[in-house]
């Protein structure tokens, strides 16, 4: 996915051997940025559909799968659903793979998918596999994912750095949504951090 300046997105291939690129779909990006790029693309095994998810309109949390045909830039409506769908990628079989919370907890689901069509209902494969990442699957059909295994939180404490120890235990920030790189402003007033 390649974002534009005009606020929308494209999802395309670039060609290997000179580098030229192909535009299949522009991504309109919604009201916040990048909200609408997709989370993870692949390729299916006969290399004919790429699979992704994108929110159904701009402004949705949610999040839907798709599967783009390469020929004529055909996109297909694969997984909609008012739950978070994530794609996860193709097994060697051509059938689609995606994670979704639909049942209370997030579980990985496989759909049928042949000649350019969905084959019958989501079957669920197997239930609480958490908020993971996929890294795609081999040709034997193992499906590695990413997953990460910590959170952010950010407290405050008093620390005596000559002794480097804490002299209070530390206290969490009232309201505080967690984030990343935190900075302190110089008069010590403000906390700045990346969401």
């Amino acid at each position: 996915a390649i974002d534009l300046a005009d606020g929308t997105g494209q999802i395309g291939l670039i060609a290997v051997v000179d580098g030229s690129y192909r535009s299949l779909k522009s991504v309109d990006r919604g009201v916040v940025s990048k909200v609408a790029n997709p989370t993870s693309i692949f390729f299916s095994p006969d290399g004919k559909y790429l699979a992704y998810d994108r929110p159904p309109t701009g402004t949705s949390p949610q999040r839907d799968v798709f599967v783009l045909a390469i020929d004529s830039g055909r996109d297909i409506p694969a997984v909609v659903h008012s739950a978070n769908d994530l794609v996860m990628g193709w097994s060697p079989d051509g059938t689609l793979l995606f994670r979704s919370d639909r049942t209370g907890s997030v579980g990985l689901w496989a759909l049928p998918f042949a000649d350019g069509k969905l084959q019958g209902p989501p079957e669920l494969l197997k239930s609480d596999i958490g908020p993971s990442l996929s890294l795609g699957l081999t040709d034997s059909g193992a499906l590695y994912v990413y997953k990460s295994i910590n959170t952010r939180d950010i407290a405050i404490a008093p620390i005596d750095l000559d002794a480097g120890r804490l002299l209070g235990p530390p206290v969490g920030l009232p309201g505080f949504v967690p984030g990343a790189f935190p900075n302190w402003s110089p008069d010590g007033k403000y906390l700045a951090y990346s969401l």
